[in-house]
């Protein structure tokens, strides 16, 4: 189990230097083609798309919607809201609807997937009054209060 976290925190350091010099090859090149203030102006326009876009989702997630869709809607307002165009710009692709649509599946698989490796089976079976056997309880029944019966073990 312990290398698995250990594996688990060098994959996320090295996914973490990889975005960070992304970014960074990214707003050097946007500065080279168009010039530092056109760059800023980019970057305030992309967050400002994303902070509308993101406001519009979130007011439109109700409880009836797929849990999945809910984390997508927040990993993209919480993209949008990390400087640099490469994350804004993927931040901003997540809330829209049609490509949100189409990450959908794979959102719910990870979820599922990563749910399902927390609850073990032994997390669901009740426990406690006596034996089950064939449907029938081991012990005897005794009346606590009108309509609520209780086993206990002999």
């Amino acid at each position: 189990m312990v290398k698995r976290a250990l594996l688990f925190y060098v994959l996320l350091f090295w996914v973490l230097l990889f975005c960070v010099l992304a970014e960074l090859a990214v707003a050097a090149l946007l500065v080279w083609a168009v010039g530092l203030g056109w760059t800023l102006v980019i970057l305030a326009g992309m967050f400002m798309a994303g902070v509308v876009l993101g406001a519009s989702q979130i007011r439109n997630i109700s409880p009836r919607h797929d849990p999945a869709d809910s984390a997508l809607v927040g990993l993209g307002a919480a993209l949008v809201f990390l400087p640099g165009v490469v994350t804004t710009a993927v931040g901003l692709l997540i809330l829209a609807p049609p490509t949100r649509g189409a990450v959908r599946p794979l959102a719910t698989v990870l979820l599922t997937r990563g749910i399902a490796r927390r609850i073990t089976l032994s997390n669901l079976t009740p426990t406690g009054y006596g034996d089950y056997i064939d449907g029938e309880v081991d012990g005897e029944v005794i009346e606590d209060i009108p309509g609520n019966a209780v086993a206990l073990s002999r």
